[in-house]
């Protein structure tokens, strides 16, 4: 008995035992393989229960985080925030806006004024009448008659020419060009954009031309003697031109001319010009 406690045998092991525990008696020096050690007495065999909830190190099923760590903080949706219905309603009141303008212009009517002491017809678009009171007919000058919008400008078509001349670097190959001469005189037209009226007669400014087939004239890269100018009120431009391409030889063709006032308000009128 001596020999085994010099042994160790039953030696105090129980504590701070390195070795592997088997199904021993813990604390009494037992060597064979222990798979369950006595977890809290120095066994460093594998251990499935960790302290839960308590932020333990240890590979168990029920450890937490730490009963002091705060959650993290959701951030609200954007249709909850009140800058995201500011910028819908700022959003709403343009469109509305938008749409109430887009309806308030209205055109005009012109009333033609014949005069036995002269040739020339004179025709005058009041500017505060309704669409009701005009027609396209009444609307139909021709070359020496003069188109008046009140407080606006005069329009005056001189004279249309044929011309042989072609242009070798165009892109268009009309049967026929025509030169428009015409003149016009600022009446009290202003606007922010120039430095007064600007009346351009080419297809692709102020007007719009169709041949005697009916086909789309062209604006036409001729020579002309003179071009419009921006004119102040109380000022006239004189003897300006346009070049027009008529893609069908034509005895006569139709110009429809549409300029904004300086109300903003849009006034038209055609003219049926007969070629020289």
């Amino acid at each position: 008995m001596a020999d085994d406690f010099n042994s160790g045998n039953y030696g105090n092991q129980g504590n701070g035992n390195p070795g592997p525990q088997g199904y021993g008696n813990p604390g009494y020096g037992a060597s064979g393989p222990q798979q369950y050690g006595n977890p809290g007495y120095g066994s460093q065999g594998p251990q499935q229960y960790g302290n839960p909830g308590y932020g333990s190190q240890e590979p168990n099923g029920y450890g937490g985080a730490p009963y002091n760590q705060k959650p993290p903080k959701q951030k609200k949706p954007v249709y909850k925030k009140v800058w995201f219905w500011i910028l819908i309603i700022f959003l709403l009141i343009i469109i509305i806006s938008a749409a109430s303008s887009g309806g308030s212009d209205s055109k005009k009517s012109a009333s033609v004024d014949t005069s036995s002491e002269s040739s020339t017809n004179d025709v005058t678009t009041d500017d505060t009448a309704s669409n009701e009171d005009s027609t396209q007919q009444d609307q139909t000058l021709k070359i020496g008659d003069t188109w008046t919008v009140d407080g606006q400008w005069n329009l005056t078509i001189d004279s249309v020419q044929s011309t042989e001349e072609r242009n070798p670097y165009s892109d268009v190959s009309p049967e026929q060009v025509v030169i428009v001469t015409y003149s016009y005189e600022n009446l009290g037209y202003k606007s922010d954009i120039m430095d007064g009226l600007y009346m351009d007669l080419e297809p692709n400014g102020d007007s719009t031309c169709i041949d005697a087939t009916g086909e789309m004239a062209v604006s036409y890269p001729a020579n002309i003697s003179k071009y419009p100018q921006e004119t102040p009120v109380g000022a006239k431009c004189t003897g300006a031109q346009a070049c027009v391409g008529l893609m069908h030889s034509s005895d006569s063709f139709t110009m429809n001319i549409k300029k904004y006032d300086g109300n903003g308000k849009a006034q038209s009128v055609t003219y049926e010009l007969k070629v020289d």
